[in-house]
């Protein structure tokens, strides 16, 4: 209103097209970025530009002022340009539109250990939400360690189970990307009666997400020379959260999973804290101990061959060690002769998705569930699941000691009877 307020009655006003009906009733106003002879551009720059990319409608943001039109106000987000204005710069009150008061965080996790990324940055909190039109919205919470001399830049994904991406903000930017460049963070906090920083808001634009679950992760990169998340420096993620594994060479937080309820908000998946239907011993190359099994069995112990033609089975891994590499999880099923009938090779997995070994915390359980498939010619009959890691450059299986290591580096995952 205040903003509104300083455009004269005489105005010819160019907005945006949810702003039109605030400057109404004039004799000339055009839908931004339809400009013609405008002398006023009134605009929000908080949440989507349509119909325009908000990249787009920032790039003509700049246009226009190098064509001679200045700011005239701007608060909370919203930017009132006037030809012939002299000032180049928004004052501070326009960045309060990121800026945080009466910040309280909603992360268990980041509650209790914040997430660094370089010597820069500090992760507050993290909130996945649904917007008004029931949109998928992510929200991050930062504070800058220290002055920053360069524009660093925000990179969120939603992936599936198998690391594919889902949606990214590489096309989608944060408007916090575009708007507040974390050169002015510790300088143009307005709100100069607070001793302590702010913390900024930094969130994705709405996005309506067809999948039923998604995996979230956070990176941050430096965006100088229009550099973006595949060409630019990314920080390195210094701290995190023990539940947090770290990706791409220490660079990608895994956040948490994400899965819809019956309401069509998005809840945490939680990690699978079962405990396995038997305990195991076996230790793979002193990097990684296999905890338990369980194995793919109904309770008289026959599976019906007929249904599906597949089992089910779950493995309770855990890093006794950083894992030096990323290994290759293996199961084989074998005859009553030990003839090899069926296998499955995968990267292991956690509740939340694809998890690869070099990225285990050390003393995290990684609670793997998979699924074989069994060939449609296979006889009825008794048969056996094994289970071992193997280096995928070579095939050399991880050498295994313990009460339950078999020859051959393995260890047995359960009997099956096909009836």
């Amino acid at each position: 209103a205040q903003i509104m307020a300083q455009i004269p009655p005489a105005a010819k006003v160019s907005a945006q097209d949810r702003l039109d009906p605030h400057v109404s009733g004039r004799e000339t106003i055009y839908l931004f970025p339809r400009v013609e002879d405008a002398d006023t551009i009134f605009l929000d720059v908080t949440g989507p530009a349509w119909p325009q990319h908000p990249s787009d409608l920032r790039r003509n943001v700049d246009e226009l002022m190098a064509q001679g039109f200045g700011v005239a106000a701007a608060q909370d987000g919203y930017l009132l340009l006037r030809q012939g204005e002299p000032n180049q710069m928004p004052p501070a009150a326009f960045y309060d539109a990121w800026r945080v008061d009466n910040f309280q965080p909603q992360n268990p996790s980041l509650a209790h250990s914040a997430a660094d990324f370089g010597d820069e940055l500090r992760l507050l909190d993290v909130r996945v939400i649904r917007d008004r039109y029931g949109e998928l919205v992510v929200q991050t919470f930062w504070q800058a360690l220290r002055a920053i001399d360069r524009d660093i830049h925000f990179y969120i994904g939603y992936l599936d189970r198998e690391g594919n991406v889902l949606y990214d903000t590489q096309f989608y930017p944060p408007v916090a990307n575009l708007w507040y460049s974390t050169v002015l963070w510790q300088s143009q906090d307005s709100d100069s009666a607070s001793s302590a920083q702010r913390p900024v808001l930094v969130q994705t634009l709405p996005w309506t997400l067809d999948a039923e679950r998604f995996t979230l992760v956070l990176g941050v990169f430096d965006a100088t020379a229009d550099r973006d998340w595949y060409t630019g420096e990314r920080l390195l993620v210094m701290a995190a959260p023990s539940a947090m594994p770290v990706l791409e060479n220490g660079t990608l937080l895994r956040l948490g999973g994400y899965a819809r309820n019956a309401a069509g908000d998005w809840q945490a998946i939680g990690l699978d804290a079962a405990k396995p239907a038997r305990s195991t011993d076996a230790r793979f190359a002193d990097q990684i101990v296999l905890d338990g099994v369980t194995p793919p069995a109904l309770a008289d112990g026959a599976i019906d061959g007929a249904i599906d033609r597949a089992i089910t089975f779950t493995l309770a891994w855990r890093a006794i060690a950083p894992p030096q590499d990323d290994y290759t999880a293996f199961v084989h099923l074998l005859d009553a002769e030990d003839n090899h009938v069926a296998q499955l090779d995968w990267q292991p997995h956690d509740a939340l998705g694809l998890l690869p070994t070099s990225h285990w915390i050390v003393g995290q359980p990684v609670v793997d569930t998979q699924t074989l498939l069994l060939p449609a010619e296979l006889p009825p009959g008794e048969y056996r699941l094994i289970s071992g890691l193997y280096r995928w450059q070579d095939g050399t299986r991880l050498p295994t000691v313990g009460a339950d290591a078999l020859p051959g580096d393995v260890v047995e995952v359960g009997k099956i009877t096909l009836k």
